[in-house]
Formats: structure tokens, C-alpha cells, sequence
């Protein structure tokens, strides 16, 4: 038997329809079964599972190894869920063999290739491969023990790189492309903005490591930077009401990652101060709201009065991309030292406080991005 790499057990199904086209299975061949995938791409569709049945009428597929062989052939590129049932796990018969290939030929004994071997004694396993269409991948269910018969189940489910339009708060679920040099290739998503204000990208890898994203124009000319996602985060952008977008995403890694989960939000934000003359007065203890769009330098302007010298406190809570700013300003537009960055939290948003000594008169809060592919929404408040 070839090199095996255990499968761990599976803890995140994304799975879809798959129907299975039944071909006949002579005793000296290895005529595989083929299982045809029919596309589907939310979250809450399920495959559903296949029986497997195998006895010692079976054919030899390696050795003296009897089973079936099951095919799946990719439609277009994208990644490839196969899952494998075992209802009787850690009680069957010594011999149970379960191996996923890319080549059909499991009785070579010299392929170079990996072999993925499920463990019987886990009631549930899967594995997962990316590729591009046509590509195919075999999964063998066999045992060495004459007169024996064992039952299990297959789940296949089939998930498309292809990109599309998308719509706020839908969870559509990706497969990946691989490249020339069998890496994850970029997908790249449309969508319209339907309120000015910010979003927020949801992403989640099955893999659990880390995805980019980034923000295109209508153009697909990037405007953003290039941020690293971790698995339970997300990432914001500014956006202009009816504008047209693109986000492209590579969820990382090998072809074994993937699929992956894609989720926008979208928040609106009324107006934004984008000169000092423009600004406006904010009171004591108001909570104001803003964004910055992506592809420029700018910023937002805000004005507050202090009736008599005393530390201030300014809160800046960040729903940028990744890093926004804030700067005080005297009455005659003069910058004050208080510049200050509030960063981006991998888990979410991060709050920053700066207490700043002022005498009495009108005062000037500036909220900017400092790097034009930084952009998002903010709240500030003063007291």
C-alpha cells in the first residue's frame, strides 16, 4: 500500500448536491463509479449521502484488495469536498481500506502523488483539493477479508472559484482556483454599493489561515491596499452609494484549502466634513459618525469649543481597513502636536482615547487616512 496522510476529523461541512450516475463494476476491472456534481453555492444546502456497500464480490482494485472506485470530475475550477461516513467506526473487520487519489490506478507501486487514507475508526472524515475543470480525483472503499461486508457512506460536494455578483448579507460559499504554479489564484466579486457609508468583508476559511482582500473600482483598477484576514475577522472599506465594485479574494495556501464562506455588510453614514470650513460643530459627549473612501488622501473635519482650559478626552473608535488618524487643530488652523493613530484589531474594531490639554476657544478634529489604500468608517466623541 502506498504513503497515507491521515484526514482529520471533520469539524466544518460545506456540502451540496451531488447525483451519482451508477456504472457497472466487473470482478476483473477497475471501472470506476462516476458521481456528477451539480453546482451550488449558499451556505445552508446539504449533499446528500451516497451508500456504499462492498463485499468480497467485489473487484480487486490493489493486491488483494476488493472494493469500488468512486470519480469526480471538476465541471469548472473550484474546490472538491469528498466526506466519508462510517457508521460502524472502531467495530468493523480487520482490512477496511479508504483512500482518496488522483490517479485512478490505486495497484501502481511507484506514484507520485499523494494518497489521502481515511481512518476507520472515525465516524466521519473528509478531505478537500482544489483544481480547475476537468480535473478528476478518485476515491477507493476496500477491504482484504474474504466474506466480508461492510456498509458506508460518501457526501461530495462541489464548490465554484468562479466569480460573480453578490449581494449584502447573503453568505455565499467559494471554492478556489489553483494557478500555472498550483497556488490559490485570485476570484474577484461585483457588487453595487447601495448606501455611502462603509462595509464590512466577512471571510471564512475552512482552513482556518488567513485570506486577502482588497477593494477594485469599476475598472477593476485596485483602490485599496492588500489586507491579510484572519479567519475571524473581517475587514472594513469606505464605499459611495451606487457605485460600481470588485473584491477580489485569495483565500491562501494550497490546493488543499478551500472552500471558503464570503459575507458583505453594508452601514450607512450620512455626510461626511471633507474641508475645515465645512466643519461641523460637534457638542460634548456626541457621538458622531464618518467614513473615508479608498483610492486618495482625505479626511474629515469636525469642529468643538472648550469654555474654559481643560484636558479633553477624544474617543476614535476604528472600522477602517486596516489604520486611521486624528489631529487637533487651533482656531486658526494651526496643527496642535496630538496626532495620533488608532490601528486595526485582528478580532474586530479597536477604541483609542487621547486626553489633550486645551485652553478656552474653537477647536478643530480632523479624521484622516494617512495611506490612500486605507479607508473604512469611524465614530468619535469628545468629552
Amino acid at each position: 500500500m502506498k504513503k497515507r496522510i491521515t484526514i482529520v476529523t471533520i469539524t466544518w461541512a460545506f456540502m451540496m448536491l451531488f447525483a451519482v450516475i451508477p456504472a457497472s463494476v466487473s470482478a476483473e476491472s477497475e471501472q470506476s463509479i462516476p458521481v456528477k456534481p451539480t453546482e451550488l453555492i449558499y451556505e445552508e444546502q446539504t449533499a446528500p449521502k451516497i451508500l456504499v456497500e462492498i463485499t468480497d464480490q467485489d473487484p480487486v482494485i490493489w493486491d488483494n484488495y476488493r472494493g469500488k472506485i468512486y470519480e469526480f470530475t471538476l465541471p469548472e475550477a473550484g474546490t472538491l469536498q469528498v466526506s466519508v461516513f462510517n457508521p460502524d467506526a472502531g467495530t468493523q473487520k480487520k482490512g477496511i481500506e479508504t483512500v482518496f487519489s488522483k490517479v485512478k490506478n490505486f495497484s501502481e507501486p511507484n506514484v507520485d502523488y499523494c494518497h489521502y487514507s481515511f481512518d476507520p475508526n472515525q465516524k466521519e472524515e473528509y478531505v478537500l483539493t482544489s483544481g480547475n475543470a476537468g480535473d478528476k480525483y478518485y476515491l477507493a472503499i476496500a477491504n482484504a477479508v474474504s466474506k466480508f461486508e461492510s456498509q458506508s457512506y460518501i457526501r461530495a460536494a462541489f464548490y465554484s472559484a468562479k466569480g460573480r455578483t453578490i449581494d449584502f448579507g447573503r453568505s455565499y460559499v467559494f471554492g478556489c482556483e489553483i494557478d500555472k504554479d498550483g497556488w490559490i489564484a485570485d476570484s474577484d466579486f461585483k457588487f453595487t454599493a447601495t448606501k455611502s457609508g462603509y462595509i464590512d468583508v466577512d471571510i471564512y476559511n475552512s482552513n482556518d489561515g488567513d485570506s486577502k482582500v482588497s477593494l477594485l473600482n469599476e475598472n477593476k483598477k485596485r483602490v485599496s491596499g492588500i489586507y491579510r484576514q484572519g479567519f475571524n475577522g473581517y475587514t472594513c472599506f469606505g464605499v459611495q452609494k451606487g457605485k460600481t465594485y470588485y473584491l477580489r479574494v485569495n483565500s491562501g495556501g494550497r490546493p488543499e484549502y478551500g472552500p471558503y464562506k464570503l459575507r458583505l455588510r453594508d452601514h450607512v453614514v450620512k455626510e461626511r466634513r471633507v474641508s475645515r470650513k465645512k466643519a461641523v460643530l460637534v457638542k460634548k459627549n456626541k457621538l458622531v459618525k464618518g467614513y473615508i473612501l479608498p483610492g486618495k488622501k482625505t479626511s474629515d473635519w469636525y469642529k468643538i469649543k472648550v469654555t474654559k482650559k481643560r484636558k479633553i478626552k477624544v474617543w476614535i473608535k476604528n472600522r477602517f481597513s486596516d489604520q486611521c488618524y486624528f489631529d487637533v487643530y487651533n482656531k486658526k488652523g494651526k496643527k496642535l502636536k496630538t496626532k495620533q493613530k488608532i490601528g486595526y484589531a485582528d478580532w474586530g474594531i479597536l477604541s483609542k482615547t487621547k486626553y489633550v490639554h486645551l485652553a478656552k476657544g474653537t477647536y478643530y478634529i480632523k479624521v484622516y487616512n494617512k495611506t490612500k489604500g486605507d479607508s473604512g468608517g469611524y465614530e468619535l466623541k469628545w468629552k
